[in-house]
């Protein structure tokens, strides 16, 4: 059977080439306590294969994602995509306030994601861009009201049908339907901590996807170092699905038709090879019921322009999606397992001195780069 890569980056680079021999000598460093030693041609040269590495994702992420949804839903004609920019209004005595914008892109996802990344992936690219657009229509009003600035956290891209959208927006004022799981009307379902899965109203949901890049993997690999855990990272792109339980467990069996996992399937004009180190939940649920499937997909063909890559897929029921996100009241809540991703608060001793090392490979040298400053007119 075949093992979980050990090196840190060890499913995204090949085996002996230079970032796979910057991550191993970072992880042989850290635990003899030494400090940093990289030679620097190693070090840009690391820097360069892993963003061949995001190039390659950047690349597919469009195709690869259409090919997916055309897959769940079919030919829907009224399909919508919608980026959503999650993150925090900040006040001019520094307090912040959580706030998003919900963009549609629906004409322009293919021109946007034809674009060429230099040294960030085009998801953080266009994450700022459009939120520097959105600033500028609603800056006066913002400044008005005390907000001088915005923190940028992260960005998603929903896909989802417009007409069901629409009908779930005639049950209530939600600020953006496909997140709809967030809005009040569900968070007045908190259930004790044994889930109470009888009592979910499925009806309140439409089926989606979401997907967004790892914004800040730097922060992942530091938290590996800290608990001595050498696994390779798996979800420098992961992509969610939402769904009734019938359909989320028919695209479960779709991607492991084969009865094992290492089988292959195609998904529009892409091979996907699922690797066997995932999760099966609806094949193994928990005790308690819950059931969700964590993929890990190599992926490969899709036409001249793509290149092999990694990426995590996970199918959640809507169920074990309010346990796992909404319901902080339940064991399944991604707080009570979920590794930190975001840049670590406080980094201790040694490792602090590896940190700008990590960013200069992933090219996130400008910490201050998420905070955009509000303008009036």
């Amino acid at each position: 059977m075949q093992e979980k890569p050990t090196n840190l980056m060890g499913y995204y680079v090949p085996e002996r080439g230079p970032a796979y021999r910057f991550f191993e000598q970072l992880w042989d460093d850290v635990q003899e306590g030494r400090d940093p030693r990289f030679k620097k041609r190693l070090v840009e040269n690391a820097r360069e294969e892993m963003w061949d590495v995001i190039r390659a994702i950047d690349r597919a992420t469009y195709p690869f994602n259409k090919a997916l949804t055309y897959h769940i839903f079919g030919g829907i004609s009224d399909m919508m995509s919608v980026f959503l920019i999650e993150g925090n209004l900040i006040q001019r005595d520094g307090i912040k306030e959580r706030a998003t914008f919900p963009i549609d892109i629906t004409r322009e996802e293919p021109i946007l994601y034809r674009q060429v990344s230099d040294n960030e992936t085009l998801d953080d690219k266009i994450t700022i861009e459009k939120t520097r657009v959105a600033l500028a229509h609603s800056g006066s009003a913002l400044r008005k009201r005390g907000y001088v600035g915005f923190e940028v956290v992260r960005s998603r891209v929903f896909y989802a049908s417009e007409s069901e959208l629409e009908r779930l927006a005639e049950m209530g004022d939600f600020s953006f339907v496909p997140y709809i799981a967030e809005t009040e009307l569900l968070r007045g379902l908190e259930s004790p901590p044994v889930p109470l899965w009888s009592n979910y109203p499925s009806g309140f949901n439409a089926d989606l996807v979401s997907r967004r890049d790892k914004g800040y993997p730097e922060g992942k690999i530091m938290d590996r170092l800290k608990r001595n855990e050498r696994e390779s990272i798996i979800d420098l792109v992961g992509t969610r699905y939402v769904g009734e339980e019938e359909r989320v467990k028919k695209l479960s069996d779709f991607f492991e038709s084969g009865g094992e996992t290492g089988c292959s399937q195609m998904l529009g004009k892409f091979q996907v090879e699922v690797l066997p180190f995932g999760k099966n939940r609806f094949a193994d649920p928990e005790k308690s019921g819950f059931q969700n499937h964590k993929l890990i997909l190599r992926v490969s063909g899709g036409g001249p322009r793509f290149v092999s890559h990694i990426r995590e897929l996970q199918l959640y029921t809507w169920v074990a999606y309010h346990q796992s996100e909404i319901n902080v009241r339940s064991p399944y809540h991604h707080s009570r397992y979920k590794e930190k991703q975001n840049r670590p608060a406080r980094i201790d001793g040694l490792l602090g001195f590896y940190l700008p090392y990590l960013e200069h490979v992933f090219g996130h040298e400008n910490k201050g780069r998420n905070i955009i400053p509000i303008r009036g007119k």
